[in-house]
């Protein structure tokens, strides 16, 4: 999941779009970003989410607003719309059905009688930093010390 993401980094205008309609195209994208963007592993956007308050978008807010879902609906990219009154389980419900089966079934509470899940827990399972090898002129140096 990224959050604030740029609109130009996701659609780009068609071939077919030429001089002054791809400039008005890409002026149309720039300086506007999503509020989030899930991404699968490859760095593809799987799905956009937009969050929005209590209050209605006025003005240019509304007009961006509006550029955004076009430009999401032209590329065929989904999007989610949230609000701040979300619950946890209204966000997996509202976001699910664009993940795959395995990301979806993955359970985000601990089981029963652990306080973390046992991905956190488990520290051994995790890679660790990679060490440097001591090369001879550095551990010619530390000997001399």
């Amino acid at each position: 999941i990224m959050a604030r993401t740029a609109l130009s980094a996701l659609v780009d205008p068609s071939v077919e779009a030429v001089g002054p309609e791809r400039a008005l195209a890409i002026s149309a994208v720039e300086n506007k970003y999503l509020d989030f963007g899930i991404y699968d592993r490859a760095g593809r956007c799987v799905l956009a989410i937009e969050v929005a308050g209590n209050t209605p978008a006025l003005g240019n807010k509304a007009a961006d607003r509006l550029v955004v879902q076009k430009a999401l609906s032209n590329a065929g990219l989904p999007l989610a719309q949230l609000t701040t009154q979300d619950t946890p389980a209204d966000v997996r419900t509202k976001i699910a059905g664009y993940l795959k089966p395995t990301a979806q079934s993955r359970a985000l509470t601990a089981p029963a009688g652990q306080s973390k899940p046992a991905a956190i827990t488990d520290r051994q399972a995790r890679p660790s930093r990679p060490k440097r090898p001591v090369r001879a002129a550095h551990a010619a140096a530390i000997a001399a010390e």
